[in-house]
């Protein structure tokens, strides 16, 4: 497997997970959502910073299940002069 389908595979874990945290004071409260997205990976892994390269602009979700499928592979990654910047 690909490494980065590995780390993909990793984050799909995350799609369900969903965490609320409630903080509160002095009969307050504020409710704090977090949330995993396909759209999120894209973003955490940095590869909006590979402008050289298709995946930068393309649909992010797509992107993604690319990525799952092994038809985005790391090895599609280094052929960015950028990739150092992730």
């Amino acid at each position: 497997m690909d490494k980065l389908q590995k780390c993909a595979k990793a984050f799909e874990n995350l799609l369900e997970i969903q965490y609320r945290i409630i903080i509160g004071r002095k009969g307050k409260t504020v409710e704090l959502v977090i949330g995993f997205s396909k759209l999120d990976f894209h973003h955490l892994m940095g590869l909006g910073k590979l402008k050289d390269l298709r995946i930068a602009k393309q649909n992010r979700g797509s992107v993604f299940d690319e990525i799952i499928t092994g038809i985005t592979t790391y090895e599609t990654l280094t052929k960015s002069r950028y990739l150092a910047q992730i």
